[in-house]
């Protein structure tokens, strides 16, 4: 038994300056915050500056033109599936919960809110069969009816 408890400090005290260092030198987490803008389709920008363009790749490039006029290229993720596959959240006042990532170019979304009238509103689809809200259009995964786009005032 003291053989094992030998071992096990002197196998700890070995690992404990990498697990220190580990903690020391790991980079903070990125902050979530609010971004408030529009969602746009980088093609028309790209198409407005005069830049060539290659219709295929740049149709599936949405970036948040933001209140302040910064362009922020959006991670198409679980997160902003929502905005790629519905065009009635595109052009409209938004704000895009998340974080920036790689140099803070991109912009990650973790919750979409649109405003409508002034007001916070929460985008879903909805199966009024099934009682199912889901974050991006398709058919339900219960009953395979079309979803309904609902949006809901939130208090925040």
């Amino acid at each position: 038994m003291r053989r094992r408890v030998l071992v096990a400090a002197v196998l700890a005290s070995a690992f404990l300056p990498w697990f220190v260092g580990a903690i020391i030198t790991a980079e903070p987490p990125k902050e979530t915050r609010e971004f408030s803008g529009k969602v746009v389709a980088v093609a028309g920008i790209l198409e407005r500056e005069g830049a060539p363009l290659d219709k295929d790749a740049a149709a599936a490039w949405l970036a948040l033109l933001s209140d302040d006029g910064r362009l922020r290229p959006i991670v198409k993720d679980a997160g902003s599936r929502m905005l790629f596959k519905d065009e009635r959240l595109r052009d409209r006042p938004v704000i895009l919960r998340g974080r920036l990532v790689g140099r803070d170019q991109f912009l990650q979304v973790f919750q979409v809110v649109t405003v409508v009238e002034g007001r916070r509103h929460e985008p879903f689809y909805w199966c009024d069969i099934c009682k199912i809200k889901r974050f991006e259009p398709n058919d339900c995964d219960c009953c395979g009816a079309p979803l309904e786009f609902r949006e809901e005032p939130v208090d925040r």
